[in-house]
């Protein structure tokens, strides 16, 4: 660990280390390895609030190893991976490789747009808001068309999702369909329609 702090690489307290009483449970192999990462390291401003909420967890928990990273500045992510890689068992993909996710396409649809939502709205207007996809066209140009509804509880909360002139549901259509054409590598024309 010394070395590596030496070296220009992460302060030595930042590096891997074995949580107590880790080694004894790592040697009869009896157990599923638990690993504790603590992300966003960069933000805090002090060492010792990272270690202490590595306390608070450690306090309702055991863990083979624990990591401090930051993946916003690629911190402590070799170790993270390297580490990972070398407790994984060598076996064939549940998956094929090029596979980014076992959800339903139906369902993509859904937690992109419900992750917009949450994001520019109140905690509560997203609660008031279902979804459905009730058109999907595949194109013979290759591109995909897809009609996707909000069905909304109330007419205050349909004209804050629409917005002035249509400029928020307009918003989500674009930045939804730019989503969908790099995740699945298509053209992807998303039509969202509120009721």
């Amino acid at each position: 660990r010394r070395a590596v702090a030496e070296a220009g690489g992460a302060p030595a307290a930042w590096l891997p280390r074995p949580a107590p009483g880790s080694e004894d449970l790592e040697r009869d192999g009896s157990h599923t390895p638990v690993v504790l990462v603590l992300n966003k390291i960069d933000k805090a401003p002090e060492l010792r609030w990272v270690q202490s909420r590595e306390h608070e967890f450690r306090a309702n928990g055991s863990f083979d190893r624990i990591f401090y990273v930051s993946a916003k500045k690629n911190q402590g992510l070799l170790q993270l991976t390297e580490y990972l890689k070398s407790r994984a068992t060598p076996r064939p993909w549940t998956y094929p490789a090029e596979l980014r996710t076992d959800m339903p396409h139906v369902e993509q649809i859904k937690h992109m747009v419900n992750f917009h939502l949450f994001k520019w709205f109140n905690s509560d207007v997203p609660y008031k808001i279902e979804q459905q996809t009730v058109g999907w066209t595949p194109r013979l140009d290759g591109s995909l068309l897809i009609e996707h509804e909000l069905l909304v509880q109330d007419s205050v909360v349909a004209r804050m999702v629409l917005g002035v002139r249509n400029t928020i549901v307009s918003r989500l259509r674009e930045q939804v369909s730019y989503k969908l054409n790099k995740l699945w590598g298509m053209n992807v024309e998303l039509k969202i329609w509120v009721r």
